[in-house]
């Protein structure tokens, strides 16, 4: 199970269902934190979406929320 990381910035909103937002990865390795404009599905309750990965949601100032959603990537949408 793959761990995502999310920063509420404002500027893209954190809901349930299918949106669009950027991730960070926190797979172990060189290609840790790296960020992906993603299409995926989200809960709030991890256990409404089985099989769905793990996605750590961090506020504007950096707190760590207390409870992790659940996230399934859809796609990845380029950049340019």
């Amino acid at each position: 199970m793959a761990e995502y990381l999310f920063v509420d910035t404002g500027k893209e909103k954190l809901q349930n269902g299918v949106v669009e937002l950027t991730v960070k990865d926190l797979a172990p390795g060189r290609k840790k934190y790296r960020c992906n404009y993603v299409r995926a599905e989200l809960s709030s309750t991890p256990a409404k979406l089985p099989g769905a990965d793990v996605l750590w949601v961090r506020g504007p100032l950096g707190h760590l929320r207390d409870k992790p959603w659940a996230i399934k990537i859809i796609e990845n949408i380029p950049v340019y």
